[in-house]
């Protein structure tokens, strides 16, 4: 048995198939168990197994491998391959006839009948409730082990009202009930595993202090409030925040560097950052804002999307922007883009936007490992609101439930806008079977520059991408 996590089913399959065309049909694998959407089992002999290893590591991205930088599109697959301390090949075609053997062995006793059970028994084939079997119990509880390959997210596909799981095995952290918590989160089922005496049985009796786990798509979807004159306006915590509608536009040179671009976003209710890589000197970040002001109703607050990575402005650009607010301009939320400054100096940038009474600050990871940074930055501040700027997701999805937990406002850029709803599990139009993910607003970028100060030559590449990608 080979343990495949991380690929999803047709990758694996592929490779799975071109390795079965090497073997003769009594040596051929398969998939055996699917534990999860990227966690899967692969049964057959040894020498065959190999081969399919030796397969999948020509086309695994090498160990430590950063590819933030690369196109998604381009990307190596990120997986791990481990073999079983299994000897026999459970949950295949290769243990047929073995039911059969029981059956003679039990000479057509049955050990259980649908009747006598009191509770649902779920076929880890297909999640049927084996009380309304028709045909032997013990027959099929046999082919369930020998032949039958397990689909353990059908079999775990447990009804809305379900709110707690409990796995009484014997494998602890390494058993079955980490396993079904991965599977399921984000469902609303909180999984106790009884055999880490740590935790589990402290839990499973602390009948007064019953933990439960969120329903992402109930709990952080969007909603409509009504105000007291009637109107209707989505709520999300992007929009409690900040007070305006769940779209924003981010900082982008050339486009949000004039005044006229911000001013019009800002005067349509919208929120949008002034992008500070075209601001080269305080005079002129002063007089664009000043210009912005005369422009947009009073009281209008501004952004400021400062580049980390450019250190001669950020250097100016971040303790200007306190002044500014000091001196009673409508100063209110700072950006840091391009790079993700160090705990002591995010931990100083916050201190003093705070000092001055700035609302928020936003970062803009390009990577799991950023997203990571970013959400340590919310848990170690959770008294200022953080926003994450998380442009195009895919891959990145996988750190959603952190992001939820600290983050005050969190977004997906540059994908379609069925995000808002939740439906990032199905971002580009491939599904990642995953709970539906919410998010609190949309993030144009790319798609704002095709506008009237982008030059045509731009705007008809942009256009003519194929894909976020390209565009990017």
């Amino acid at each position: 048995m080979l343990s495949v996590t991380g690929l999803q089913l047709a990758e694996l399959e592929s490779h799975i198939k071109k390795t079965n065309t090497h073997l003769l049909e009594n040596a051929q694998i398969n998939i055996s168990l699917h534990n999860g959407p990227r966690a899967f089992v692969v049964t057959g002999p040894a020498r065959s197994l190999y081969g399919l290893v030796t397969s999948l590591r020509k086309v695994r991205a090498p160990s430590g491998l950063d590819q933030s930088k690369t196109p998604f599109s381009q990307r190596k697959p990120v997986f791990s391959v481990r073999f079983l301390v299994v000897g026999v090949p459970y949950h295949s075609a290769y243990l047929a006839g073995q039911t059969d053997k029981v059956a003679e062995d039990l000479k057509g006793e049955e050990l259980w009948k649908a009747d006598e059970l009191a509770i649902p028994v779920f076929n880890t084939e297909d999640g049927s409730d084996l009380r309304k079997l028709s045909t032997s119990i013990t027959r099929s509880l046999s082919e369930q082990i020998f032949t039958q390959p397990i689909h353990w997210s059908a079999a775990t596909n447990f009804p809305e009202t379900a709110t707690h799981a409990v796995d009484f095995g014997p494998g602890g952290l390494s058993g079955i009930g980490p396993l079904t918590a991965k599977n399921l989160d984000g469902r609303g089922v909180r999984v106790i595993v009884v055999g880490d005496r740590a935790k589990g049985d402290a839990e499973l009796y602390s009948v007064g202090n019953v933990k439960y786990e969120d329903w992402w798509g109930k709990k952080f979807a969007p909603a409509l409030v009504k105000t007291s004159d009637g109107s209707l306006f989505v709520d999300t915590p992007f929009s409690r925040l900040l007070g305006k509608p769940p779209i924003m536009v981010a900082g982008m040179t050339p486009s949000t560097v004039q005044a006229g671009f911000v001013s019009a976003v800002l005067d349509a209710g919208f929120h949008v950052e002034l992008a500070g890589g075209g601001q080269y000197n305080p005079a002129a970040l002063r007089a664009r804002v000043a210009e912005i002001q005369t422009k947009i109703p009073a009281g209008v607050g501004l952004t400021l999307n400062a580049l980390y990575i450019n250190p001669r402005q950020f250097g100016f650009q971040l303790p200007l922007w306190q002044e500014m607010r000091k001196e009673g301009l409508p100063i209110e939320g700072f950006c840091v883009a391009a790079g993700i400054p160090s705990t002591e100096k995010v931990a100083e940038i916050i201190g003093g936007l705070r000092a001055v009474g700035i609302r928020h600050v936003a970062f803009k990871p390009g990577s799991v490992n950023g997203i990571r940074q970013v959400v340590a930055i919310a848990a170690s501040n959770s008294d200022f609101p953080v926003i994450m700027q998380w442009i195009g997701g895919r891959a990145e999805l996988l750190r959603y439930s952190s992001t939820t937990q600290h983050l005050s406002s969190a977004v997906v850029g540059s994908v379609p806008p069925r995000i808002m709803s939740g439906h990032t599990s199905l971002a580009n139009g491939r599904q990642y079977d995953v709970q539906p993910m919410p998010f609190d607003r949309f993030l144009f970028a790319t798609r704002v520059i095709v506008a009237k100060d982008t030059s045509s030559s731009v705007k008809d590449l942009i256009v003519a991408a194929t894909s976020v990608d390209d565009a990017q």
